[in-house]
């Protein structure tokens, strides 16, 4: 049974702590998944990473809407070389960008938020994917018996 992963140090506080973009903050391999967070254009982003081989990869991350994710699954796609996201996985990502989320873009445009908006720092994106990455896990448990089973 999965336990809710936690950070063993507080970890940076917001994403506007962090000025370059593509910096990984949290970096984390589980149960063949690599899971990370990183500093994109506005907020956190978090990725999945399953091993380019695995049924799961090359899937469209419409495919498996049904993983909880903050806002949704937004980002789908093979790692790069030049790219934050490992060449050696398939990422499936998603943001805290969304309606109620203090964004970059809000703090360094002075833009007003609303008192209940939420500043996510990295401990908090950890807590938040738990279930995400729980149920990811199960998925790929799943994805490979399929496999096994049709070979």
């Amino acid at each position: 049974m999965s336990t809710e992963p936690t950070s063993p140090t507080p970890l940076i506080a917001v994403a506007s702590d962090i000025q370059e973009v593509g910096r990984i903050v949290y970096d984390k391999f589980d149960e063949g998944l690599r899971f990370i967070i990183k500093r994109g254009p506005f907020s956190w982003c978090a990725y999945i990473g399953i091993t380019k081989d695995h049924p799961l990869a090359g899937m469209g991350y419409d495919d498996i809407s049904f993983i909880p994710a903050h806002g949704g699954l937004t980002f789908a796609g093979e790692g790069k070389e030049e790219s934050s996201l490992s060449a050696n996985y398939y990422w499936y990502g998603w943001d805290y960008a969304h309606a109620g989320d203090v964004t970059v873009y809000n703090k360094q445009y002075k833009i007003p938020t609303a008192p209940e908006d939420k500043d996510w720092t990295v401990d908090e994106v950890i807590k938040d994917s738990w279930e995400t990455l729980s149920d990811f896990k199960q998925l790929v448990k799943l994805a490979e018996k399929i496999k096994n089973t049709n070979s």
